[in-house]
């Protein structure tokens, strides 16, 4: 399993956790979005104009951010239309390795809101591993997004072996807030994209979760595409 130290934040961290997001998102589009009566649309910023990309790189207000983090799919149900809704895929390559970071994160909960309860509430059990981490601002703008359409996650950690997992973005339990360079975690050529720690215990398996949200899916097919999108996502750490 690849666990990096958390008082390390490697230059290129945002860039490569983008870049094994859009490697998932080609995987389960060449595969298991594949099932009838899934059909998917690539939607996220990834398909507008370099030219857009280039004018918004080093724009961070919240109307450039909606756009920057537009979801990756949308997904219809042809046998049911009105089942419409975004898709979202987050790889976490990078877990939690000293027991003094995890306990700050999930006891004094550094940059929460004070109306927030300290310790977090389901702390009990919790363990390292447990954690995984996404762009707080992405988390936030699908929150957004959930006031007009549903917005599911789906979730890959290189260092679990858990597999895949989804769950509404709604319906993810946040475990706390923090900015590399600010609590306990070094930052490294002014990276300080701010994380949102999700308990990944709040996720579902993602046969579970898609059975349930489309009753029509070959449950066998789909077991058989998930193991086979798997095996190439537990190789995505060594891109």
């Amino acid at each position: 399993m690849k666990i990096l130290d958390e008082c390390i934040m490697i230059s290129d961290g945002f860039d490569k956790r983008t870049k094994l997001s859009e490697e998932m998102m080609q995987i389960m589009l060449d595969g298991v979005l594949t099932i009838k009566p899934l059909c998917a649309f690539r939607y996220g910023i990834e398909i507008l104009t370099k030219e857009i990309h280039k004018l918004l790189e080093d724009t961070h207000t919240k109307n450039v951010q909606f756009i920057r983090y537009m979801p990756d799919v949308l997904i219809i149900d042809s046998k049911n239309p009105e089942n419409t809704y975004f898709m979202e895929f987050k790889v976490a390559d990078t877990g939690i390795m000293k027991d003094s970071f995890f306990q700050t994160l999930i006891t004094h909960r550094p940059e929460m809101p004070d109306d927030v309860p300290h310790p977090y509430p389901k702390k009990k059990g919790m363990t390292k591993e447990d954690i995984f981490n996404v762009e707080l601002t992405a988390h936030e703008i699908y929150v957004e997004y959930e006031k007009f359409i549903d917005t599911v996650v789906v979730g890959y950690a290189t260092f679990l072996e858990r597999g895949l997992m989804a769950n509404y973005n709604k319906n993810l339990d946040i475990v706390s807030y923090y900015t590399p360079g600010k609590i306990g975690r070094a930052a490294i050529d002014g990276s300080y994209t701010r994380i949102a720690n999700i308990d990944q215990r709040s996720f579902i398996d993602f046969c579970d979760f898609m059975m349930k949200l489309h009753p029509d899916l070959n449950e066998d097919e789909l077991k058989a595409k998930v193991e086979k999108a798997e095996e190439k996502l537990s190789k995505l750490s060594k891109i």
